[in-house]
């Protein structure tokens, strides 16, 4: 896994036309992005609408997204379910349409009786199952659990738990995250706000939805870091975090408002998610285009 240290993965969407997934238009906007020094793609997560597809929806984005993927660039699929015995399904699937890594958000409907423990034996048993690397998603933002430094720190012991991606934020329990986990586990931000300054406790790279936009400026700014331009890195933040706030705003959404605007396919997401009305749409162009000034 080392090719994921020091990278930029987007979760990307799903693109959808008239109600069904459309493997051309996901094929198409990975062409593009292969131009880009993105280290991956995660297909399936939040950003993808997993939680609305089918099964079968599923494995037709995954399929559709190796075919796109060309060597050097990693395939993460999400894989999380809401029992075991379905995330291991989804999983193996997955590693046998070739997916390299799989990305686990915790179960979280019984939340009440969700216990670190009960979440520390159901990524062990994934991990046992699962023919490619786990890396577990902590998101209590969706899932209103917050996988702890020391729940993972106990699954950075397994061979097959090679890292994690963390949604909150919070600079502090990425710290944990990394003393509890080691020098080469594998510590991936969800949360573009709190990136640069996530870097200098020690994550390894980026999973934010943003970096669906403009990716090779975010490699920049993690490239900055890495070399002790942090006046640039500084710089740069600033240029991007705005536009973020803007899009995010409206979530999956707006991610496919901006997606529109650069030329890929975003078109609409979901029910019961909605596109953003005209003046959003004004909005999110008008904090795109002090980006690209």
């Amino acid at each position: 896994m080392k090719q994921m240290k020091d990278s930029i993965i987007p979760p990307i969407t799903t693109p959808i036309v008239d109600g069904e997934i459309s493997q051309r238009h996901l094929k198409s906007n990975i062409e593009k992005w292969n131009k880009t020094r993105l280290g991956g793609y995660l297909v399936l997560g939040s950003t993808g609408e997993a939680p609305l597809l089918s099964y079968e929806e599923k494995i037709r984005v995954i399929a559709a997204a190796r075919e796109a993927t060309p060597p050097g660039k990693v395939l993460v699929a999400g894989t999380g379910e809401e029992s075991t015995r379905k995330t291991i399904e989804l999983t193996r699937k997955a590693a046998e349409l070739g997916a390299e890594v799989a990305l686990v958000g915790n179960p979280h409907y019984f939340k009440a009786q969700l216990t670190m423990d009960c979440l520390y034996d159901h990524y062990v048993a994934l991990a046992d199952a699962s023919p490619i690397p786990v890396i577990p998603y902590n998101s209590p933002g969706f899932t209103g659990i917050n996988m702890t430094p020391d729940l993972i720190g106990r699954l950075s012991r397994h061979p097959n738990v090679v890292g994690v991606k963390d949604g909150t934020g919070n600079v502090v329990q990425l710290a944990g995250f990394r003393r509890l986990g080691g020098p080469d586990f594998l510590i991936f931000s969800g949360n573009a706000p709190s990136f640069l300054a996530a870097l200098f406790v020690g994550i390894s790279g980026g999973m934010m939805p943003i970096t669906n936009l403009y990716p090779d400026l975010w490699v920049d700014l993690l490239e900055h870091y890495r070399t002790g331009a942090l006046e640039d890195a500084r710089r740069l933040e600033a240029r991007l975090l705005p536009m973020t706030a803007t899009v995010m705003k409206y979530g999956v959404g707006g991610m496919k408002v901006g997606l529109d605007i650069l030329g890929f396919y975003g078109g609409s997401p979901l029910m019961p998610l909605k596109a953003p009305q005209p003046e959003a749409v004004e909005e999110i162009r008008t904090a795109m285009e002090k980006v690209a000034a």
